[in-house]
């Protein structure tokens, strides 16, 4: 029996000892697993902390490179402005060339080119390029080459072509700049037009009517004179009958003296300024201000000097979207379009050349109606546009039912209305 309970108790014994011992091992385990945890996050913590090191470390370096870099490359030097540059432009040609030609003939013109004055900073710069820019009324059938020379295939016996300056190139010390141009910057400086008419067709000569044909001529040129109350200046685009100096070799500029004549109740009313008189759509126009009264409203003084003077270029609308415009504002105001003129004054200097937009005072001016538009009879006024884009209506101040007389300080466009 106390064999038994001795055995007993031994084996408890030995299992007690057993838990206790396993106990222990799994402790010690236990606390190998910490630490050896503890050691892989203070590792981690100092990879993290040597990666921030590290990242921080190049952060630096690469600014420090920036900065040197920064140091190392020279600030960027200021393109000039125009203004740097230049202080005035024109071209050459300019304002008007008048040629004389046949419907269809190839003109060209070269030497076309700017001519700016530059300032102190850039004399003796060079012109190494520049652009033409085609003016809005300019007719079709041209062509700009290459070597900016103009080529005109007129295809009517009037046409008109009117340019300027696009742009410049200047080069100076190796320092190239490239400018365009704003040809209201430099007022019309940069302008010019080719007026083209067509040379009259000649007939061959009969030699046995050349006696008659003469006197013919002869009474036909008094009669005309007549006419025209005596005035020997043939009205703007015609030639003076048997006047070969009127004529020009296709390309050559003509200084043309040209006014225009408007019959009014019979009598011959030619325009107080000279210019270049090209209408279809009207029978004529004419300024009855006189000359030295436009002068005055166009801001010329009398102390101006001697070369500057005034010049009106009048032709027919072409601009479509104008014509679309005054269409509709004469719709809103209850009339309708008769036709369209641009009347376009300039102020030629030596130099230079502006066109007058405002007036500083009224000048009259009178143009002959249609005549189909006066066989169909009604009242007639004229629609024009400021400067600001409002649009004026303009009474007729005359009588005669063939013509329409305004007052007006606006140059421009204009559009005969009829109610």
């Amino acid at each position: 029996m106390k064999r038994k309970l001795f055995a007993a108790l031994l084996c408890s014994a030995m299992l007690t000892c057993g838990v206790t011992a396993y106990a222990e091992t799994d402790g010690t385990q236990v606390q190998q697993e910490t630490v050896e945890t503890q050691s892989q996050q203070e590792t981690g913590d100092t990879q993290s902390r040597q990666e921030t090191v590290d990242s921080q470390s190049q952060q630096e370096t690469a600014e420090t490179q920036s900065q040197q870099e920064t140091v190392d490359t020279p600030a960027e030097e200021k393109a000039p402005e125009l203004d740097d540059v230049i202080s005035s432009l024109s071209s050459s040609p300019q304002g008007f060339v008048y040629v004389n030609g046949e419907v269809g003939e190839e003109i060209t013109f070269c030497d076309i080119a700017p001519q700016p004055v530059f300032t102190a900073e850039w004399e003796g710069a060079e012109i190494v390029d520049f652009t033409i820019n085609t003016g809005e009324f300019t007719d079709r059938n041209f062509s700009i080459n290459d070597d900016n020379s103009i080529t005109i295939t007129p295809q009517t016996p009037r046409a008109h072509y009117t340019f300027s300056i696009g742009s410049i190139t200047v080069e100076k010390d190796g320092k190239t700049c490239h400018f365009s141009i704003d040809s209201s910057k430099y007022g019309d400086g940069n302008f010019f037009a080719f007026v083209f008419r067509a040379n009259e067709p000649s007939e061959p000569e009969d030699p046995s009517d050349s006696d008659d044909s003469d006197d013919q001529d002869q009474n036909e040129s008094t009669e005309d004179s007549a006419d025209q109350g005596g005035t020997e200046d043939a009205p703007a685009g015609e030639e003076s009958s048997g006047n070969d100096a009127s004529r020009h070799e296709a390309g050559e500029a003509a200084v043309e003296k040209s006014q225009n004549v408007v019959s009014i109740g019979g009598a011959s009313v030619t325009s107080a300024v000279e210019g270049v008189y090209s209408t279809d759509s009207i029978e004529g126009l004419a300024v009855r201000t006189s000359y030295e009264a436009v002068c005055t409203a166009a801001g010329l003084t009398a102390e101006a000097p001697e070369g500057e003077k005034i010049s009106l270029y009048v032709c027919d609308n072409q601009n479509k979207e104008e014509q679309e415009v005054f269409s509709s504002a004469a719709e809103l105001l209850g009339l309708k379009v008769v036709c369209m003129v641009d009347v376009d004054m300039y102020h030629f200097t030596r130099n230079d050349c502006r066109t007058v937009k405002t007036l500083q005072s009224p000048v009259e001016i009178t143009a002959a109606l249609p005549a189909w538009a006066v066989q169909q009879g009604g009242s007639f006024s004229v629609l024009c546009a400021d400067e600001t884009g409002q649009v004026h209506v303009l009474p007729d101040l005359d009588t005669n039912s063939g013509t329409i007389t305004v007052q007006t300080t606006c140059m421009g466009t204009y559009a005969i209305v009829s109610a």
